[in-house]
């Protein structure tokens, strides 16, 4: 009878250590010593040995909330559109863009799609495999000019 009131009890103390609110931490890395009101700061006593608190590495110290009206969108929209923008700046909303000056654009097959590294010499068709050159070769003079023509290119007709 005795050790079952012993059990009783210790799962009484768990239950009452689960219930109890946690204990608040203070904002900069201050200890449970400063709030008692002792000097050491940057520290917590343990017993004995005194254990060093180090600030959290994911806060940044100097971050301060804005408490502020925030903008809608179609306030956002009415200020970038009254901006004196340059004439010919490209923006998201405008289609024309610069010139590109980089190194020179991957070449695609006519056929699949594909990167391509060969063109056919006869028709002027990029291929990326012996298999579309096969299917190149059966390909109609008309057939290979509207191929032609979906990448810009102008052939004359013969």
């Amino acid at each position: 009878a005795i050790l079952a009131s012993n059990q009783k009890n210790v799962g009484c103390e768990q239950l009452q250590r689960m219930m109890r609110p946690p204990k608040k931490r203070l904002k900069g890395g201050e200890g449970e010593s400063e709030k008692k009101g002792n000097s050491s700061s940057g520290s917590k006593k343990n017993g004995n040995e005194t254990i060093p608190i180090k600030p959290l590495k994911f806060k940044n110290p100097s971050f301060t909330l804005r408490h502020g009206k925030r903008k809608t969108l179609k306030q956002i929209i009415l200020a970038i559109q009254q901006k004196k923008w340059p004439p010919n700046l490209s923006t998201y909303s405008s289609i024309s863009a610069p010139e590109y000056h980089g190194p020179p654009l991957k070449k695609y097959s006519d056929i699949s799609g594909l990167v391509a590294k060969y063109e056919d010499p006869k028709t002027g068709l990029r291929y990326s495999s012996a298999a579309e050159y096969a299917h190149i070769r059966t390909l109609q003079p008309p057939e290979v000019r509207a191929l032609l023509g979906l990448r810009g290119v102008v052939v004359p007709t013969i």
